[in-house]
């Protein structure tokens, strides 16, 4: 029983079992947001515990901004002498269930819930959004 054991072990370590083919490197579209994990968890400081973690196609940061009643802050658009639209940038979804109480998140600073829900830029990591609540929006919650 016990050299069935080593064997198995000895045939999944050497197949490389959930590496991948980039040797160790995450490819996946969350992958993109683990950037973001360290800067979410400094502007929670560091509490609650990380439930979900999403990867957001165009639209979807200002959509779940809207079901939770805050709109997408807006940045000021800047001179351009391109013709083509500027490309959304790369946003993930962060959700962690707490409870934050008021003022203990000082990106949401009148706010309080069970769950902090960050919304953050995924290439340059910054924090976008910060909103606490409740409830989350069913297109959170799947």
């Amino acid at each position: 029983m016990r050299l069935r054991v080593i064997i198995v072990g000895a045939v999944v370590a050497l197949s490389g079992c959930g590496v991948g083919s980039r040797g160790g490197v995450a490819t996946n579209n969350v992958s993109a947001c683990a950037a973001v994990l360290p800067l979410a968890g400094q502007t929670l400081r560091h509490h609650g515990t990380l439930v979900r973690v999403h990867r957001l196609r165009r639209g979807q940061a200002a959509a779940i901004l809207r079901a939770l009643g805050h709109p997408l802050p807006t940045q000021r658009p800047r001179a351009s002498t391109r013709k083509r639209p500027a490309r959304e940038p790369k946003r993930c979804l962060l959700v962690y269930r707490g409870p934050y109480r008021r003022g203990s998140v000082p990106r949401a600073p009148n706010q309080h819930g069970r769950y902090a829900v960050v919304i953050a830029r995924a290439r340059h990591p910054a924090v976008v959004a910060v909103v606490l609540t409740d409830r989350l929006p069913r297109s959170v919650r799947r």
